[in-house]
């Protein structure tokens, strides 16, 4: 079984073995020791509702294989962005020019620096091992994250974005990056990314702060404008079938699409309910689908994908559950848990 919980102190020799694999330009999961344990402090200072030294919260899960104890995934959400240190993007926008005379009219993208979504939530960190890709384990650790914002709205902003991961030629390089950034960022790519963990303030001082044309820039740069990575595709069509839309927004170092939804409208926020828990072995009948259940604490959330779950519609919702699983999930009778179908939208339970 796959338990989808908030990172611990004690992950972390674990995490940094899974930050090693993440690959080029996966910003939030950098390979040093010492990120990741603020990181995982981070975290679980926000899981506990603790001060984080003027930084937004972070939440942070893991998803861990219950038997062989290995952490498989990762997934994270930010409350708030840019509110504490600065947030960039770029904007992608259309420039008209027209000369009724000689008959020319020209449409130009221009490149705007911008930070028009501080403030809000992000998604980030989303990562499975290669081995566990294409069993049915990122599709759920995806939506965890869903079901832990429905059960702590208060938490999040009003509107939830994801940077995606740009695109990569064969030489593992960002051509936006080698044929654009790096010519005002005198320095390598991975070297940006990491300080751009610690402190953004280098990309104003350093960066154009007039509009850029892209028809000026090297084609093989502009085709990489609004492009994902290639093992972030799937990632990102999770999220579309989720609500969420590229408006032309773009990450400012390998150009990759920033995606965005309001949550109330996050077609898994809208598709979670709540249900009474009862601790009836004799009664858990399993269900023809899996489901995910997640319980509604914060610091001891849990989240699992499971068909041991009866339904009932009585006075009030009730989940029927072996006391097997209500220990996994860390609830009793009469707690209040979520289920959510992760295959289908506007599923009636």
């Amino acid at each position: 079984m796959i338990i989808i919980r908030p990172i611990q102190e004690t992950d972390l020799d674990k995490l940094y073995e899974i930050s090693h694999k993440t690959g080029k330009g996966f910003t939030s999961l950098q390979p040093d020791k010492k990120f990741i344990e603020e990181k995982i402090t981070h975290s679980v200072k926000s899981f506990n509702q603790e001060r984080t030294n003027n930084r937004s919260s972070l939440f942070f899960f893991v998803a861990e294989d219950t038997y062989s104890k290995e952490l498989i995934g990762t997934a994270g959400i930010k409350s708030a962005i840019g509110r504490y240190k600065p947030w960039y993007s770029y904007k992608v926008n259309k420039q008209i020019h027209t000369c009724s005379k000689l008959g020319v009219y020209n449409s130009v993208d221009i490149l705007l620096l911008c930070n028009n979504h501080t403030g809000s939530s992000e998604l980030c960190s989303l990562f499975l091992n290669p081995e566990y890709r294409g069993k049915m384990y990122g599709l759920p650790l995806s939506k965890s994250r869903f079901m832990f914002i429905k059960a702590h709205k208060k938490l999040f902003s009003d509107v939830i974005i994801a940077e995606m991961r740009g695109f990569l030629n064969e030489n593992n390089k960002s051509p936006f990056w080698e044929n654009f950034v790096r010519k005002f960022l005198p320095i390598s790519f991975s070297k940006a990314d990491f300080l751009s963990t610690i402190d953004k303030s280098f990309i104003a001082e350093l960066m154009p702060r007039h509009p850029i044309y892209t028809n000026i820039i090297e084609q093989e740069a502009q085709d990489c404008i609004g492009v994902p990575h290639k093992y972030t595709v799937p990632a990102m069509r999770i999220l579309q079938k989720e609500g969420f839309t590229y408006n032309k927004y773009i990450d400012i170092f390998d150009a990759g699409p920033l995606l965005e939804c309001e949550t109330k409208s996050i077609n898994s926020v809208q598709n979670t309910q709540q249900f009474t828990v009862e601790i009836n072995s004799s009664k858990s009948n399993k269900l023809n689908r899996r489901l995910m259940i997640a319980n509604d604490k914060l610091a001891n959330f849990r989240c699992t994908l499971t068909s041991a779950v009866n339904i009932e519609h009585q006075e009030e919702k009730i989940a029927i559950i072996d006391a097997s699983l209500a220990e996994i999930l860390l609830v009793s009778d009469g707690d209040k848990i979520y289920l959510l179908d992760p295959l289908l939208s506007n599923k009636s339970m």
